[in-house]
């Protein structure tokens, strides 16, 4: 089966160092724990030399490090075959970019539906990122322990 690939970014500055973003964004512990984002929960099936195989919902994916961008590369269910890319930038001592930008495939039949997918794609995106700068700027990471 043929695909086309919907592609699309989105991008928000974190007021915290470029490392601390990365520290959050690589602990699924900490997001299950404090539900940074609600209703989706993260398992690590496997770990290997950097790289973690991880079950997000009913999808299952890679995780793993190339080239300055943590990737998640979906293994099974929606959106197989597709990749998110974060990409941390520094815009000074205490401010990151994070950029994620994707390439998903859809059946070519659903090419003409491409904009309305990249559109949901895009809002859930800007929702993870909301919920991700709240938790590092409002919530604090890692949080106080009592």
């Amino acid at each position: 089966m043929k695909h086309f690939i919907v592609e699309g970014s989105e991008a928000v500055v974190i007021a915290k160092s470029r490392d601390r973003v990365i520290q959050q964004f690589e602990d699924m512990e900490h997001h299950n724990i404090h539900q940074v984002h609600p209703g989706i929960h993260w398992q690590v099936l496997e770990e290997e030399a950097g790289v973690r195989t991880i079950r997000v919902g009913n999808k299952t994916a890679r995780l793993y490090w190339e080239a300055n961008a943590l990737l998640l590369h979906i293994l099974s269910g929606p959106g197989k075959g597709g990749t998110l890319y974060h990409r941390f930038e520094a815009k000074g001592p205490s401010d990151t970019q994070v950029v994620m930008s994707f390439e998903i495939p859809i059946p070519s039949w659903l090419r003409l539906l491409a904009p309305l997918v990249r559109r949901a794609i895009i809002r859930d995106i800007q929702k993870g990122l909301a919920e991700d700068k709240r938790d590092l700027e409002t919530l604090g990471y890692p949080r106080k322990k009592a």
